[in-house]
């Protein structure tokens, strides 16, 4: 494809993307946009621990992560289907069997219920599941190459 039709196809596409955003704002029902918007933060957040703590740490399990992941999706997202409508805060209460009722007295955004479910899950699965692949960075990879590493990565560049 040549520079002017990868242009061409460039701006077709945005121009489709656009008239669509158009549209949903038009036609899009305003309680459907807010219940998406809900679920988009509830999920957004979701990221967070799998990118926190397995970019800056190695005790974390990928696979436990992945799995915390899911759990914290899964429970975002019942906790967010209400009866009525989606809602954005739930009660936190719940009926153990053999143990009875226990009721914190206050409810907390699903978000933030979720999340604490998915570290939670990473961590006690990464217990179990450890990581088997071996640390290959080495002193001189947290080091500023500066000009040398830019050179290796992007090739030499003149302006």
């Amino acid at each position: 494809m040549t520079p002017r039709e990868e242009s061409v196809v460039a701006k077709l596409v945005s121009l489709i993307v656009k008239v669509g955003a158009l549209l949903v704002i038009f036609f899009m029902p305003t309680q459907f946009a807010l219940d998406l918007q809900l679920l988009g933060g509830v999920w957004m957040v979701q990221i967070f621990p799998a990118m926190i703590l397995g970019l800056f740490t190695r005790w974390f399990s990928g696979s436990a992560l992945l799995i915390g992941w899911a759990a914290g999706m899964i429970v975002g997202t019942s906790l967010a289907w209400g009866e009525k409508a989606w809602t954005p805060l739930h009660a936190l209460k719940w009926d153990v069997p053999l143990l009875g009722n226990f009721d914190l007295g206050f409810s907390a955004y699903n978000g933030l219920t979720s999340v604490i479910v998915n570290f939670v899950v990473a961590a006690a699965l990464s217990l179990i599941l450890r990581p088997r692949a071996r640390d290959e960075t080495s002193p001189g990879d947290y080091t500023d190459s500066g000009p040398a590493l830019a050179s290796a990565v992007f090739g030499e560049v003149t302006l």
